[in-house]
């Protein structure tokens, strides 16, 4: 008989083409984007836990931050396309951009684990006296 373990390998043998496919036409930019969803949803989903009287939708970071992060971001932004227009090889995904997307996701899991286990100890905002 045909046993579990050669079933599997046939599948993902005969899959591996259209995963190194599926994954070769995943831009930087969209993983850039999801990350960036992540952590900004998880940063209001933490002042919504450990702070909600204080929650509003001035609690979310895109909406309300200074005028210097808004700027970088809107430079950072311009810097990627600028490099896609006039070096598009430096956009295609390679195994680099996979070791940042790992680095992302741990630093990401560190952060909001820090974050979860500070609790209502932890605000963003700066403290001059103690309560």
């Amino acid at each position: 008989g045909i046993s579990t373990l050669s079933v599997f390998n046939q599948i993902i043998s005969s899959n591996k083409e259209s995963l190194s496919s599926m994954i070769s036409s995943i831009s930087p930019w969209s993983l850039y984007v999801f990350n960036s969803c992540v952590f900004y949803t998880m940063e209001y989903l933490w002042a919504a836990i450990f702070h909600p009287k204080d929650v509003s939708f001035n609690s979310f970071m895109l909406y309300n931050h200074s005028n210097e992060f808004h700027i970088a971001l809107c430079i950072s932004t311009t810097e990627y396309w600028l490099q896609y227009l006039l070096f598009p090889d430096l956009k295609q995904l390679k195994p680099m951009h996979l070791y940042g997307l790992g680095l992302v996701i741990f630093g990401q899991i560190v952060r909001t684990v820090a974050q979860f286990t500070a609790g209502i100890n932890f605000t963003h905002q700066i403290a001059y006296y103690k309560k």
